[in-house]
């Protein structure tokens, strides 16, 4: 049996309304010979409850502290917490996890590799993984997102759905608590590559909303999301030589092309975003 802690973080979501943990309520984990944990952290600032997991099967653990606690501190800190555990698998609350996924984690496993990763969908369109260079993240087409051990190098993924073995956290790779919720996942696959040489990408397809895709929320939140994102960029690049220039520039761009694709000059607000390359 593979130990395996599935860690959910909430933010004003009931766990009974997260797609997440019903998807991960309706299996039964030794037919796939996996032995669970449901690590959920309530980022509300009431919070829910531990009697609110009631309907999940096996061990549950809980977090709430009343404070929006930052996506990387949380992760660190279930990890820190946790012992004699084999694997980590981290979701954001609207994922479903399904047998294919489960049944993915396999062959997997028996490829030595220790970090896996789901192909990531949204709106018909694969998001993830993808590929950075230099200072500027793509989008791989999906011919080439074949199942299976590839390289790691300039290779990242969006979290949700990644499997981790603790033998990474081990070796010294956390999730930078310098970001809070914008390129944690990009930064941990940059670490990541540097001390591992291979990554795997699991037979399955997951669904995802992108907040930073979505142009039906307001645009005023819109602009908030990608400003933390481009704030959030020379905290992830810090690595790149001479990044702090190739910033300023790139996000004077990103704000342009913004404002023309989505037809509106107030996303050129974004740019203000360059000078967080200089408070650091």
């Amino acid at each position: 049996m593979e130990k395996i802690i599935f860690v959910v973080v909430l933010y004003k979501t009931h766990p009974q309304h997260s797609a997440t943990l019903v998807s991960l309520s309706q299996h039964n984990y030794s037919e796939f010979y996996i032995d669970p944990i449901f690590v959920v952290w309530d980022n509300s600032s009431h919070g829910f409850g531990e009697s609110s997991l009631d309907f999940m099967p096996g061990r549950v653990k809980y977090y709430h502290s009343g404070l929006n606690e930052k996506l990387s501190s949380a992760y660190n800190k279930v990890v820190l917490d946790s012992s004699d555990i084999g694997w980590y698998v981290f979701l954001d609350d609207d994922s479903c996890v399904d047998e294919n996924y489960l049944i993915s984690l396999k062959s997997f496993f028996a490829s030595g590799v220790p970090v896996a990763v789901p192909k990531i969908l949204h709106n018909g369109v694969i998001i993830s993984p993808g590929a950075v260079r230099g200072i500027k993240g793509k989008l791989l087409p999906e011919v080439s997102l074949y199942t299976g051990v590839r390289s790691s190098k300039q290779f990242v993924a969006m979290m949700s759905g990644t499997v981790v073995s603790s033998s990474v956290f081990g070796s010294g790779v956390y999730f930078d608590e310098r970001l809070q919720l914008y390129g944690v996942d990009t930064r941990f696959f940059i670490d990541y590559s540097s001390f591992y040489s291979k990554i795997y990408v699991l037979d399955v397809v997951m669904t995802h909303h992108s907040a930073l895709r979505d142009v039906s929320m307001p645009v005023e939140e819109q602009i908030v999301r990608h400003r933390r994102l481009a704030a959030a960029w020379p905290i992830i690049f810090d690595g790149v030589r001479f990044y702090r220039l190739k910033l300023f520039f790139y996000i004077l761009y990103y704000s342009l092309k913004l404002s023309l694709v989505r037809r509106n000059p107030r996303f050129l607000l974004v740019a203000l975003s360059v000078s967080s390359l200089f408070k650091r």
